[in-house]
């Protein structure tokens, strides 16, 4: 096969060396920004979850980058999104490295709908809403707008930053959802565990038969956080995947939980 003098095939084998061109040539892309985070988990054979730019709250809605898996609020004022996929069953995991700005939420929402008819919509103002709600550098979870009982700041006794991860586990199967930071499981949570739920919140009352549940994200004041479904566009350390090999995480996927993409929904969802 030729390719011209001019000409260039990319395979995209290296990760470390996205742009080496294959032909022969030597006509490496290498003033294109091409780095092995372009390097996708995210393919037609097997799609990962990202953030839905079709459904928005409020009157203008925040910014969607990187394949829409960075939420941005350049608006100023709190903005909430929602993923693409929704369950009814099985166990999944995803997390979110923290970006700039001290105002983040991650969580779940089981509608479309806000509850407030407010434009300033966040997570846990949603139908179902449930989110773990980095505020101003104290952890706390909340839904129906307020506090969850027992997960404010002091109980939850965790803070956070810029370039954090924060981690969460949703168990359909038992309707508990679990929150982490940096690989551990606050509230000594063991997704795990089952039906026990040790550490989780119990969302049964909201997801009852029929509603599927959304990971959802809100940011307020500048905030801007990355979404990492198993397809990640931040460096990842250590590389782990769920059990049936799929994903690229930070930290360890809890056995039996899964990362969200067709083949597992196929399977589990």
């Amino acid at each position: 096969m030729t390719f011209g003098t001019n000409g260039f095939r990319l395979d995209f084998a290296d990760a470390s060396d996205l742009g080496d061109d294959e032909s022969g040539n030597t006509n490496d892309f290498t003033e294109n920004n091409i780095t092995s985070l372009d390097k996708s988990e995210d393919t037609p054979l097997n799609n990962y979850c990202t953030l839905n730019p079709l459904i928005i709250f409020g009157s203008n809605n925040s910014e969607f980058k990187e394949g829409n898996l960075v939420y941005d609020d350049n608006r100023g004022d709190w903005r909430a999104a929602v993923g693409t996929f929704g369950v009814q069953s099985g166990k999944w995991y995803w997390e979110m490295k923290l970006g700039s700005g001290t105002y983040h939420q991650v969580g779940i929402v089981g509608t479309t709908s806000p509850t407030s008819s407010s434009n300033l919509i966040d997570l846990s103002q949603v139908h179902g809403g449930y989110s773990f709600y980095n505020d101003n550098g104290n952890l706390i979870a909340r839904t129906n707008g307020g506090t969850i009982s027992g997960w404010n700041s002091g109980t939850v006794g965790t803070t956070a930053s810029t370039g954090d991860i924060l981690m969460v586990a949703l168990d359909m199967d038992n309707k508990f959802l679990y929150f982490g930071k940096n690989g551990t499981w606050v509230k000594s949570g063991n997704p795990t565990s089952g039906s026990s739920g040790t550490g989780a919140i119990n969302i049964s009352s909201d997801f009852t038969t029929g509603i599927d549940a959304l990971p959802g994200v809100s940011m307020y004041n500048g905030s801007d956080g990355s979404l990492n479904f198993g397809s990640p566009t931040f460096a990842i350390s250590s590389g782990n995947t769920d059990g049936n090999g799929y994903g690229s995480f930070e930290y360890a996927v809890p056995s039996g939980f899964y990362a969200l993409n067709t083949k597992n929904l196929a399977q589990y969802g």
